[in-house]
């Protein structure tokens, strides 16, 4: 991909030099340690995309826009961006990519806190998806709701949203992030049905995915996140901390959702009232440094244990 940006701001265009850094910086935000990558050719597409006028392309570089700034924690200039993509896609009348726009504004109202303002947009979406027969979208829309089941505290709702995901997705052509999105919310699920040890395992299986697919790091962080709310609430608090000290780490500057955050502070709360304020701080701050590989050795602490058990009981 680099070669080709390379020809066509050579040989090209400004046209197909736009293309080509739009290609890229799409790959770029959904690619480990692709963020300062993808914010360099942002700044030269736009002023590209600007000269050219093509609203196709000021649409897509809207959108990518619009997910950097989510991933910055500016959710407000997040909300303008896509909504500006979506009028600009709606005027050149490519339908298809309207839904897509639609379900990133639901994901930015959940991860705001606002529930009820993140369904009333995935019913956008859906109307919108069976409209121009968007099969893509349906499984991440299909997983949001999921989400909003499990924070509704209906886990039985939320397994019927995840094998709805599924079941939408095998007939569409999701990204590989998608299955590591799922699969995560299927380890959580697993765990407020009752089996914490087989959740945890399936959030130590979605890390090394999300590592073997080259996740970013925001999303390999939300797995250890998961799975230290699932321990704290098991008497595993040192654990607990240390994979949330691991995610911080590979967050770095992007900082957490409002709702993740959220959540964080709880799980840090209870392991603090257990262990302590200054314990907790310390072991947080010693696991800043670990990686994704050392972070799913850790999780054999205690699910070599219960494996165990589990063959004991056989």
């Amino acid at each position: 991909m680099g070669e080709a940006v390379v020809n066509c701001r050579e040989y090209g265009d400004d046209w197909s030099h736009g293309v080509a850094l739009m290609f890229r910086m799409h790959l770029s935000i959904d690619s480990s340690s692709g963020m300062g990558r993808a914010e360099a050719d942002y700044a030269e597409l736009r002023e590209l995309s600007t000269r050219v006028g093509d609203r196709w392309m000021l649409a897509q570089v809207e959108s990518a826009g619009g997910e950097m700034a989510t991933l910055r924690g500016r959710l407000t200039e997040a909300r303008a961006a896509f909504e500006e993509a979506q009028r600009l896609a709606r005027e050149i009348g490519a339908h298809t990519e309207v839904p897509f726009l639609i379900t990133r504004l639901a994901d930015l109202a959940l991860n705001s806190g606002d529930i009820e303002g993140a369904v009333k947009l995935l019913d956008q979406s859906e109307q919108e998806a069976e409209r121009w027969g968007v099969l893509d979208v349906q499984g991440f829309n299909a997983s949001l709701r999921g989400h909003i089941e499990l924070l509704r505290g209906d886990p039985a709702g939320a397994r019927a949203c995840c094998e709805d995901a599924r079941r939408r997705a095998v007939k569409a052509t999701p990204p590989p992030l998608f299955w590591v999105v799922l699969q995560g919310l299927e380890g959580r699920v697993r765990a407020e049905e009752g089996d914490p040890w087989g959740g945890l395992r399936m959030l130590r299986d979605t890390l090394r995915k999300g590592v073997e697919v080259g996740c970013t790091e925001a999303l390999l962080a939300q797995q250890a996140e998961s799975a230290a709310y699932i321990l704290v609430r098991h008497g595993h608090e040192r654990l607990a901390v240390r994979l949330l000290g691991a995610a911080g780490g590979w967050r770095g500057r992007l900082p957490r959702t409002p709702l993740a955050l959220a959540e964080t502070r709880e799980t840090e709360a209870r392991a603090a009232a257990e262990l302590g304020p200054a314990t907790t701080g310390k072991l947080r701050d010693q696991a800043a440094a670990l990686t994704a590989e050392e972070a799913i050795a850790l999780f054999d602490e205690v699910l070599t244990p219960s494996d165990a058990e589990a063959d004991a009981a056989r």
